[in-house]
């Protein structure tokens, strides 16, 4: 079958039912263009792990969403109303709208495990270029290995016109955070239950740029997490990054202005960690350990950025992390002004 035939038939497979879009989204899809020099919004990409019959984990995305060979992605566990990082697993294999996870000794992948990674729409590029690098793919791969079938048509065709349809409401919005795409196992209701989970992250990324030693603080599957989650390019909308943007999507009023110079590092912020650590495990050992984890970064972070009002600052700050409605418990908030005496009389 010759190139072009063969793209013809890609084109088909592929669902090119965006031919029944209104004539608008053609024509804007076409027009709408994205400056390489920024980031123009972050896209989150979310989905879900399953299992094959044999035992062998999987995971329901694939090319139609950019996940390629080699990429890492973080993977987050449901648990008691909340979601636990497990750390980050390495894609191994690629296909149409699944993807087989690299062995990880650390990580046993359950059913239903979700699956978070981020793009900028300058990394994605528009739709017209989005659908066809997916094809390409597709034709790389249906002639090395000649197993590109038409069972899973209806899926990838959904997955390019949900984004061909989204692209230009998302460039001329401007926004940071500029919207989700979502596997076909994660419904809408899912990723709405997830929000929590994206906020805290979107915090917790606002208190490293703070320089808050967050993997000292709250352990390595969220540093890592963390830093997979980090968009690049370093630019979004042709200006830097910064805590700023960040902090206003997470909490707007988060007193960054306030920022104070960093405390010293090494042994005294290790000796301050331990005593911050072994204080809210006393104090709050009837709490979850994710509860525990946002305490530990909000008791840290706080001496970064030194608030006029501590109890304020507390409560908007966990306002924006997976327990909002701690935010209004009063004994919640005693307990964690306590941890702060306790700590500084100690040190």
């Amino acid at each position: 079958m010759t190139y072009f035939l063969s793209r013809r038939l890609l084109f088909a497979v592929a669902g090119i039912s965006l031919t029944f879009l209104p004539p608008n989204v053609h024509e804007n899809a076409r027009g709408q263009s994205v400056d390489n020099q920024d980031g123009a919004g972050i896209v989150w990409f979310i989905g879900a792990v399953a299992h094959r019959s044999d035992g062998q984990p999987t995971i329901d995305m694939g090319d139609a969403h950019g996940l390629t060979e080699g990429t890492e992605v973080a993977v987050f566990r449901s648990k008691d109303n909340h979601f636990l990082p497990l750390g980050i697993i390495q894609i191994e294999e690629s296909f149409a709208t699944w993807s087989i996870p690299a062995k990880n000794r650390t990580i046993e992948l359950q059913t239903g495990d979700r699956i978070i990674y981020v793009r900028t729409l300058s990394q994605i590029g528009t739709g017209d270029s989005f659908r066809d690098a997916f094809l390409r793919k597709q034709l790389i791969k249906t002639g090395e290995r000649n197993s590109y079938g038409t069972a899973l048509e209806q899926s990838e065709a959904a997955t390019l016109q949900r984004y061909i349809a989204r692209h230009p409401k998302w460039v001329r919005d401007h926004k940071h955070i500029t919207g989700t795409i979502r596997s076909q196992s994660v419904s809408a209701y899912d990723v709405e239950d997830m929000q929590p989970l994206l906020n805290q992250v979107m915090k917790f990324q606002y208190y490293q740029k703070l320089g808050v030693p967050l993997k000292k603080a709250i352990g390595a599957e969220w540093s890592r997490s963390l830093e997979v989650l980090t968009a690049a390019p370093e630019f979004v909308f042709g200006q830097k990054a910064n805590s700023d943007e960040i902090s206003s999507n997470a909490t707007p009023s988060s007193d960054a202005s306030e920022t104070t110079n960093l405390q010293p590092e090494g042994d005294a912020e290790t000796k301050r960690i331990e005593a911050f650590r072994r204080h809210v495990n006393k104090l709050l050992f009837v709490r979850a350990a994710e509860e525990r984890n946002v305490v530990m970064a909000i008791c840290v972070t706080i001496e970064k950025v030194q608030p006029k009002n501590e109890r304020q600052w507390f409560s908007l700050q966990i306002k924006g992390t997976q327990f909002p409605s701690l935010a209004e418990d009063v004994q919640f908030l005693n307990d964690l002004q306590t941890i702060m005496r306790r700590v500084r009389e100690e040190l």
